[in-house]
């Protein structure tokens, strides 16, 4: 695949031995040895490739790791300890590989964050949104609630006053209402409709 996303033409492998190679961590690991021409003019190689499949991880994810050598054919059996060598001796330097892992999310990662605080503007928006029209319908209904009780004191004679000196309101009789006010004005006072308290007045 990557080759012809480079517009290069596919490499001829001919795989001549594969055997399982020692693993750990619940890795599964195969050695395959053969011959490789990448059909880049530099002739036939003889490679020795170690894959390993890594375990599953808790998130459902596993890690594939390559190990890779070739060599020309014409001098790969003067090279080949060399190789093999090399091949047993490498050792995967993780913070490396956790370094260019980070690097390589980091991309994604920001696109996620950057969608998760689009979501989350967008989920504020719709809840102040929804907010201010349950209020608005909430204050109607209370400004209903209010006239109707307003309505009702009318039909039944009955006023709410204000006792200024402890700060309470009560529907009274109208002749009660209006004798409070004259003889203490100060003290008592009419109630308004719009101000009339929940719980209390209606």
């Amino acid at each position: 695949m990557r080759r012809r996303i480079n517009n290069l033409p596919a490499a001829a492998i001919q795989v001549e031995n594969e055997s399982p190679a020692p693993a750990s961590g619940g890795s599964r690991c195969a050695r395959l040895q053969g011959r490789l021409d990448p059909h880049d003019g530099k002739g036939v190689r003889e490679f020795t490739t170690v894959f390993c499949s890594g375990g599953l991880s808790p998130m459902g994810q596993y890690m594939n790791l390559l190990f890779h050598t070739e060599v020309p054919v014409g001098i790969a059996a003067q090279e080949r300890a060399t190789m093999a060598a090399i091949l047993d001796s490498f050792q995967v330097d993780m913070s490396t590989v956790n370094h260019q892992a980070a690097a390589l999310a980091a991309p994604a990662i920001a696109q996620i964050h950057a969608i998760g605080r689009a979501a989350a503007a967008q989920a504020q928006q719709a809840h102040e949104m929804n907010d201010r029209h349950n209020q608005s319908v909430e204050a109607r209904w209370d400004s209903q609630d209010k006239g109707s009780q307003a309505f009702s004191n009318y039909l039944l004679d009955q006023t709410v006053i204000e006792d200024n000196d402890h700060g309470g309101h009560a529907t009274v009789w109208n002749q009660t209402a209006d004798a409070l006010v004259k003889s203490n004005p100060s003290r008592f006072n009419y109630v308004e409709t719009p101000n009339f308290w929940k719980g209390v007045d209606y």
